[in-house]
């Protein structure tokens, strides 16, 4: 039989899946979106970005970048780290699941920890693709201060 105590722990348990899992299922959906941001091309349109798609006008649905599309490291680093992100956390996840059915063993609150806090540093530098030289001008600080020529679209507010 559960004690107060006991009964509490289970409950922050439950409650950190249930916040984890969205937390991931929303991670996943900013790497699918086609409208991570938005930039206006050179005739002065606005045209979305996502991190491994972008959003075409013409066809009205989102595309796959080419083979020869070329990245530069700012988004290599933020294509990188949207995949990560929602791995870390579900490594997390595994070792709380772990701990809630088995046993707890050395070191795996720091593993937690060290889970979800490389999933939150992941997440923010998936804000580098604002640095980007194709989309945005690679000025990032102008991107985040005045929104110009660069702002977050849908996609990034998951």
């Amino acid at each position: 039989m559960c004690g107060i105590g006991q009964g509490f722990a289970v409950f922050c348990r439950w409650l950190f899946f249930a916040t984890t899992i969205a937390a991931i299922v929303l991670s996943f959906m900013t790497v699918g979106s086609c409208h991570f941001i938005e930039y206006l091309d050179s005739d002065g349109k606005e045209q979305y970005a996502g991190l491994f798609q972008f959003y075409d006008r013409t066809t009205k649905s989102c595309v796959a970048y080419d083979d020869n599309f070329v990245f530069d490291e700012s988004e290599n680093a933020a294509r990188v780290s949207a995949v990560l992100a929602p791995l870390t956390a579900f490594a997390a996840v595994l070792l709380v699941l772990l701990e809630f059915c088995c046993c707890r063993f050395f070191c795996s609150r720091f593993l937690i920890g060290f889970g979800l806090m490389s999933s939150l540093i992941f997440q923010g530098i998936t804000l580098l693709w604002l640095d980007s030289d194709q989309f945005c001008g690679g000025d990032i600080m102008n991107e985040i201060l005045h929104q110009e020529p660069c702002s977050i679209s849908h996609g990034a507010i998951y």
